[in-house]
């Protein structure tokens, strides 16, 4: 698979029970199906991604999903403006920009959601 940023080949990482792909140019991470979901162990976690914000730029560059080829759909949740994040429109998956994972993990309000992803973040990369 393809990073949708830069188009360098994506790494698959695996920690727990998943396995997520990962740029090493740009520190992306693509999320097949559910697994973003399984890392912050929040069923809830689409009541906080589907909160539109008028932030999203129409004119910004469109991304390719790395498992289909469609063009995915930029959304802006409204619990984390800092956040774009990228969803392939045949739900394929979703694409994290670097630091877009902590960035909804402290948004949805869950301590247990943020220690995960700390823990997930400090064994794959050691931060």
């Amino acid at each position: 698979m393809q990073c949708p940023v830069d188009k360098e080949p994506l790494i698959a990482l695996e920690w727990d029970e998943l396995e997520v792909d990962y740029c090493t140019e740009c520190g992306g991470l693509w999320f097949d199906a559910g697994e973003l979901e399984l890392l912050l162990d929040a069923p809830d976690l689409a009541r906080l991604l589907s909160g539109e914000s008028a932030s999203v730029d129409p004119s910004a560059a469109k991304r390719l999903c790395p498992l289909c080829g469609a063009r995915m759909t930029q959304h802006c949740p409204a619990g984390a403006p800092e956040v774009i994040y990228d969803t392939c429109p045949k739900g394929h998956g979703v694409w994290l920009d670097k630091g877009e994972l902590a960035a909804i993990a402290r948004a949805s309000g869950s301590d247990e959601a943020c220690g995960r992803v700390a823990a997930f973040l400090a064994d794959l990369f050691g931060a």
